[in-house]
């Protein structure tokens, strides 16, 4: 059956639903689009300042406003600073809604769409009114993919900030050299970081940018080297961007200093290429015996079937199931938490 044959049978079978559906998705489009179009409109300010001001005047507890203001302040902090390591081009309430969105959708599909129902199903098998039955697996299919379109933002971040420090890692040794090169031609360190800002790429090159425009605004050196460090992140870096405002201050020579620490900085990636490949060896064998379980129960599913399915519906079978689970996934955190740590300590 193709793909459209399937789409006209859905909406002739869930005709209300995917009404339904149709109109709540583009109300959360519309409602997403506005924000995002209206977020600097001086009314939208003035419509939350309002909104601010009838709350206070209904009376809101001062303690408890502090705290929920404090709590919130936190979550922004938390959720700048992941947006900064990942590069991402939004406001801390920009990406909030993104997480808030992915609630609205994964619900949405949940409830109306129902997808994988077939095998949340027969989960709900502790329950013997076939009507319950149904309404409970749907809301848990749609508490599931609400918490899965919750952290999906939180992983592409993830992914994007793994890459931007791979990337930040590679260009330690040329950024070290630039300056260098640039302390010889340059007549302060003022002036290398504005010749260098255009030539090294980003993610390190945006960096570098923002460094060289709060120089001139004026903002001391030493400060536009911490900010930068702040950004950045990285101990590597921090190590080098300290030993450089250290420098600047004492008024001795910086050259001899950043070409000594890229001979090092070189010679230490060296080091942790070679350990890296051992480690990615032997992860290799801890992936494989991690996946083992995963497919052993794919093939016995493909030859015994039903059959073998069914054994996991029952009481004994999900509880059994279910400690099995909590231990590969201790084991599983396990794995990960030795390899990080070593990692870690290069």
């Amino acid at each position: 059956m193709s793909i459209l044959q399937k789409a006209l049978e859905l909406i002739r079978n869930e005709t209300t639903s995917v009404i339904y559906i149709s109109l709540l998705v583009g109300f959360i489009v519309l409602v997403f689009r506005s924000i995002i179009q209206n977020r600097g409109n001086p009314l939208s300010r003035q419509v939350s300042s309002r909104i601010e001001a009838i709350l206070d005047e209904r009376g809101a507890s001062e303690k408890g406003r502090e705290y929920l203001e404090s709590i919130y302040h936190k979550i922004l902090e938390k959720t700048d600073d992941r947006i900064k390591r990942s590069n991402l081009n939004f406001t801390p309430q920009e990406f909030l809604m993104f997480n808030l969105i992915g609630i609205g959708v994964g619900a949405v599909i949940g409830l109306g769409l129902f997808p994988f129902k077939s095998f949340t199903i027969p989960m709900m098998f502790f329950i013997s009114e076939p009507g319950m039955k149904i309404i409970v697996a749907r809301l848990f299919t749609a508490l599931a993919l609400s918490v899965a379109g919750y952290f999906l933002p939180i992983m592409i971040a993830y992914y994007r900030e793994r890459k931007r420090v791979k990337d930040l890692e590679e260009q330690l040794v040329p950024f070290i050299l630039s300056m260098a090169d640039a302390l010889s031609t340059a007549k302060t360190p003022r002036e290398s970081i504005e010749m260098i800002a255009d030539e090294i790429t980003d993610p390190l090159g945006s960096d570098l940018k923002r460094a060289r425009d709060e120089i001139n605004a004026e903002i001391p050196y030493g400060d536009v080297l911490e900010n930068l460090s702040r950004r950045i992140d990285l101990e590597e870096y921090k190590i080098i961007l300290t030993s450089m405002i250290i420098q600047s201050r004492t008024g001795s020579n910086l050259e001899p200093m950043l070409r000594n620490s890229a001979r090092i900085a070189e010679d230490r990636k060296k080091t942790k290429d070679e350990v890296m490949q051992v480690v990615n060896g032997t992860s290799y064998i801890a992936y494989i015996i991690l996946a083992s379980p995963i497919a052993a129960i794919i093939g016995m599913t493909f030859i015994l079937g039903d059959e073998f399915i069914d054994n996991f519906f029952t009481l004994m079978g999900a509880i059994y199931f279910g400690g099995l689970s909590v231990f590969y996934v201790i084991g599983a955190i396990g794995v990960l938490m030795i390899r990080n740590s070593i990692i870690k300590l290069l």
